[in-house]
């Protein structure tokens, strides 16, 4: 998933399914975060990162197409 939407060039800003999946993913890893020494927060802190990146790398291109002359 990540892959895909990483290469996709959308924007995960609204409230669609997988912003909605990636913020049970972080709840879930914060509830297990002592039994399992932060692995899983590690793992989906991770993975937001990667995909801030991808968002970041296209937030101008999409600022630009949203201008009007």
């Amino acid at each position: 998933m990540v892959r895909y939407l990483e290469g996709s060039g959308r924007a995960l800003y609204d409230r669609g399914p997988a912003v909605r999946a990636l913020t049970s993913l972080y709840r879930e890893a914060e509830e297990r975060e002592l039994e399992d020494g932060g692995d899983l927060l590690a793992k989906v802190t991770s993975l937001q990162d990667r995909l801030s990146r991808s968002i970041s790398d296209n937030l101008d291109e999409w600022l630009r197409a949203a201008e009007r002359p």
